[in-house]
């Protein structure tokens, strides 16, 4: 049987995985993925997010792909009306939810194609976490924006969930 693989359909999974890892690469620069997560996080968050450098790597744990996040910080937008009224006394880092010097994630690109979302591993290197709840029950990490046509509840097709699995993560 020369020239077949031993498990069925691996050929056309590696020739998938290469054109996804090369399409990927090309596009997904650098620059590009800072522009990304800056344009996602202000449409879905409160909050603004701040990174040197945001890198993917396609070999350093190959066959997975790995998104690399240097010296990031989330910083909540959720306590600035209290920060307007002038009896309301929050300490100055309360805004800042979280600091990090590094966060990696391995994914399986051929899982991502196919909206499955398998996380092999994360790592976070020296977190730094501030959860603040302001007299008032406001709190810093309540940042997630909410659409106006998603207060009613939404029945879901369940057909186009996506699944989300994760092996490990370690904090450092």
């Amino acid at each position: 049987m020369a020239g077949r693989s031993a498990v069925p359909g691996s050929g056309r999974n590696w020739k998938r995985f290469t054109e996804a890892a090369i399409a990927i690469k090309i596009t997904l620069t650098p620059e590009n993925l800072n522009k990304m997560v800056s344009q996602f996080s202000n449409e879905f968050l409160n909050a603004q997010v701040k990174t040197d450098t945001i890198e993917l790597h396609i070999f350093r744990h190959f066959p997975r792909i790995t998104l690399s996040i240097k010296n990031g910080e989330i910083v909540s937008n959720a306590l600035a009306p209290l920060r307007a009224d002038s009896t309301c006394s929050i300490p100055t880092a309360a805004d800042t939810l979280l600091k990090f010097k590094s966060f990696d994630v391995s994914l399986s690109l051929i899982g991502l194609l196919n909206s499955d979302v398998r996380i092999r591993r994360a790592s976070i290197v020296s977190p730094k976490i501030y959860a603040y709840i302001a007299p008032d029950s406001t709190a810093n990490f309540d940042i997630f924006k909410v659409a106006e046509d998603e207060t009613e509840e939404v029945e879901e097709d369940e057909g186009s969930l996506m699944s989300v699995s994760m092996n490990s993560i370690s904090i450092k």
